[in-house]
């Protein structure tokens, strides 16, 4: 009997991480649509003459971009999707070790997830560095994880001399 309880927590501490490995991997496979003027997509060109557009990223964008607006291209959101592409400098992504990267989209990712949106980091052409998704649970409580592309733009270490 005590195997089975054993397997049984085995099985759900590995299954687990492959559900939201299998999301994420779905996530990064989603089309990126880059045209301005796709209907019900939100831009960093888009503008509302009622109000703060939904949602609004401008002011995160420029506040944690750790290389003074040169960090973001452009993004996109889409609010049926509820999704948010945030296309960044290769070049700028590679120079930023594993913290920074981390720091950056758990700052960024928080608040798309205050917009109840996913995050996606990607480069252009489409490659999918990280993301930022999160789960409700049965008791209305968020469980958020952040993947990273463990085989895209390196930058993680230093060469050895």
């Amino acid at each position: 009997m005590k195997f089975k309880y054993t397997f049984l927590i085995l099985l759900v501490f590995f299954l687990a991480p492959c559900k939201a490995l299998a999301q994420t991997k779905e996530l990064c496979e989603l089309p990126l649509k880059l045209k301005q003027s796709t209907p019900g997509v939100v831009t960093d060109q888009t503008i509302s003459m009622k109000g703060l557009t939904t949602p609004s990223l401008w002011w995160t964008l420029e506040q944690f971009d750790p290389f003074s607006g040169q960090f973001v291209k452009s993004w996109f959101a889409y609010p049926e999707e509820q999704r948010i592409d945030l296309i960044v400098n290769r070049q700028l992504w590679a120079l930023m070790n594993y913290a920074q990267r981390y720091s950056y989209v758990n700052k960024v990712g928080a608040v798309a997830r205050e917009y109840q949106y996913s995050l996606r980091i990607l480069t252009l052409p489409k490659h999918c560095l990280a993301t930022y998704t999160c789960q409700t649970t049965s008791d209305s409580t968020q469980n958020c994880q952040i993947h990273f592309d463990s085989f895209g733009v390196q930058g993680m270490s230093k060469k050895k001399q």
